[in-house]
């Protein structure tokens, strides 16, 4: 259940039980790599709408973003998800490691902001994340 939708109704579902105050922040983590673009592009549509809801998308997956910690990614070589993950765990075993993603977020986020052609605009073009917004906002926090 990690389609937008569900996404979406997950957060709803949360504010309705939990409610949030004035300074909390809501952020919606999505990827493409299987989505419907028009339910992506409802989603960020509401979150626009309501106050400290957040949208960063990952285009195609969220491996991109993973990615990062490591390397920069060669936008020409436009590349699927499967190629993405089986790359990402050619470099680390299971595609992740915590401590070095916690020791890398700056570069990541220095790559992915270098890399965002579209800084205006919600949605990122093919191999590139917006998850770098929320990355500086929970490292602005630390």
């Amino acid at each position: 259940k990690s389609a937008p939708k569900w996404v979406m109704d997950r957060a709803l579902n949360y504010v309705e039980t939990f409610g949030l105050s004035k300074d909390d922040q809501l952020w919606l983590v999505i990827d493409v790599d299987k989505w419907v673009l028009s339910q992506v592009h409802e989603i960020a549509k509401e979150c626009s709408s309501i106050k400290n809801w957040n949208i960063v998308i990952s285009n195609p997956c969220f491996e991109v973003w993973l990615l990062l910690h490591y390397k920069e990614l060669v936008k020409a070589n436009q590349r699927t998800c499967s190629h993405l993950k089986t790359e990402l765990g050619n470099i680390v075993s299971g595609g992740y490691n915590l401590n070095f993603a916690i020791a890398q977020i700056d570069i990541a986020i220095q790559r992915a902001k270098d890399s965002d052609s579209n800084k205006g605009h919600y949605f990122p073009n093919p191999m590139e994340t917006k998850i770098y917004l929320l990355a500086e906002e929970l490292t602005t926090m630390l």
